[in-house]
């Protein structure tokens, strides 16, 4: 029962995120680069993935996206 929980939080939480940014970043949206940062945020958020040494949860997720922004610059931009 809460693995289930689980999965639908996580999931409405997506569809939260990707309408958010759908509404936030109108003409300029990409989807594919939009699902990524979700998908890294849910990852760091909810799993806690990434550096451990950060002393406070939202410097470890704010660390994440940074990474991932750098990464998508580099795949898509250069």
């Amino acid at each position: 029962m809460r693995a289930n929980l689980m999965e639908m939080y996580i999931k409405n939480l997506r569809t939260f995120l990707k309408s958010f940014s759908k509404t936030f970043l109108a003409e300029v949206y990409n989807e594919e680069i939009s699902d990524q940062f979700i998908d890294v945020y849910i990852e760091a958020r909810i799993y806690n993935e990434g550096d451990e040494n950060q002393r406070y949860f939202y410097k470890g997720i704010e660390a994440n996206l940074q990474d991932k922004a750098l990464e998508i610059k580099k795949d898509y931009f250069i």
